[in-house]
């Protein structure tokens, strides 16, 4: 199993991070979308053979002063530490946090998916309360490897995405939301993968999410598909290798 997309470097998991990592029973993927996590999320990959990183930039902070800049900073970053890093992301859209400077954060994105293609990394992409408008952008940009993280949007517009050979990332919130069910049960496994956003999207409301949850994802998903466990689990495990490039990286 892969956790394609978690946070295991932010500070709630400082106490007990070793503790998480060996439990979690699965490849994780950390996103690490703050300057001051980035070098950290690098260490926790250095120091674990099943974590990995990606580097990316909180589009929130388009609202921030100097939003640029940081952003040019997180590139340089990215660049400089390319073969240690497996993705770019998350970055993307976010129009329920974000009133103002949404160009701003526009021309970012695209800043951020030319990276990710001149790198031939993956792009993580963000897109709450702007699926539609993420997919034009990445169409726009002829990305070429991309997943959507807890993508938000209706059938048709992953539609969109997963024809364009895209993967959409299904969050252990599949357990509760509706919208994620409609969209395990209308695309095909081929253009899944599986994620927690730990520390947040936990099984029960108000909970620390952990990697380890990944498999209530492969479970639900299975459920949903009618589909064996094992099958669903190797079909995702092997997306994800695919578009992270995975095994190349040890």
């Amino acid at each position: 199993m892969i956790d394609v997309h978690c946070h295991l470097s932010e500070p709630v998991f400082d106490k007990d991070r070793g503790q998480v990592i060996e439990r979690a029973g699965c490849t994780i993927i950390d996103s690490a979308i703050e300057p001051q996590l980035w070098e950290k999320s690098l260490e926790i990959s250095r120091s674990h053979e099943n974590v990995f990183s990606s580097i990316g930039l909180d589009p929130c902070q388009a609202e921030e002063e100097g939003y640029s800049r940081l952003a040019e900073r997180c590139m340089e970053f990215i660049r400089k530490h390319r073969k240690e890093i497996v993705g770019v992301g998350e970055v993307g859209l976010d129009f329920l946090r974000v009133k103002r400077n949404r160009d701003l954060q526009t021309e970012v994105f695209r800043s951020f998916i030319s990276l990710s293609n001149e790198l031939n990394l993956p792009v993580v992409v963000h897109s709450r309360w702007a699926p539609k408008q993420a997919v034009d952008v990445l169409l726009g940009e002829s990305a070429k490897k991309v997943v959507l993280h807890a993508f938000p949007g209706t059938v048709k517009d992953a539609l969109r995405a997963t024809e364009a050979g895209y993967l959409i990332s299904i969050p252990t919130s599949v357990i509760r939301s509706e919208q994620e069910q409609e969209l395990v049960q209308s695309l095909e496994l081929k253009h899944l993968v599986t994620e927690t956003d730990s520390p947040v999207m936990a099984p029960k409301r108000g909970e620390r999410n952990e990697p380890m949850n990944v498999k209530l994802v492969v479970e639900r998903i299975a459920e949903l598909k009618g589909l064996e466990k094992s099958e669903v689990e190797r079909i995702t495990t092997l997306n994800a290798t695919g578009l992270f490039g995975l095994l190349s990286k040890r």
